[in-house]
């Protein structure tokens, strides 16, 4: 059982964030493409044609390049790395849902990744800050109760 729920935290995590930046890009070349004209609203999600865009943005990034792999899956992986191995799960609980919290603010709403002109969403250094930051959490939710537990 804990494997499975392993397996979920690594490929929630990883798929979340680059749906979250799918929709940012989305978002971004729709604006982009009406700058200078009257915007008209963005289609529904749902309408033909926009789901599947989407859904292969978030499903080629990861799997383009190994290093991309490691961006939008390392916080996962340290969770469910950590998940397997740890007594604490309360404390990884808690600190996924600080990963979730921060990824959220920073990641929503989608028209706030871009400011609509050619230098796109910045997902990459979105990505350079949230892997860290996820890594760095996961090691700490399993880690700093043991060290209050030896006193």
């Amino acid at each position: 059982m804990r494997a499975a729920e392993a397996l979920f935290l690594f490929l929630i995590t990883g798929f979340g964030l680059s749906f979250l930046l799918a929709l940012g890009e989305r978002d971004w070349f729709h604006c982009f493409t009406y700058a200078e004209a009257l915007r008209p609203p963005m289609p529904s999600l749902f309408a033909p044609g926009e789901l599947m865009p989407v859904v292969l943005e978030t499903l080629t990034p990861p799997f383009g390049d190994p290093y991309m792999f490691l961006l939008h899956f390392a916080p996962g992986l340290a969770f469910g790395f950590y998940w397997l191995r740890s007594p604490h799960r309360r404390a990884l609980g808690i600190a996924l849902g600080l990963f979730v919290l921060v990824a959220l603010f920073m990641l929503l709403p989608v028209s706030a990744q871009h400011d609509c002109d050619r230098k796109g969403t910045g997902a990459l250094f979105t990505l350079f800050l949230l892997a860290p930051l996820g890594a760095l959490l996961a090691m700490a939710a399993h880690f700093l109760p043991r060290l209050n537990s030896r006193d």
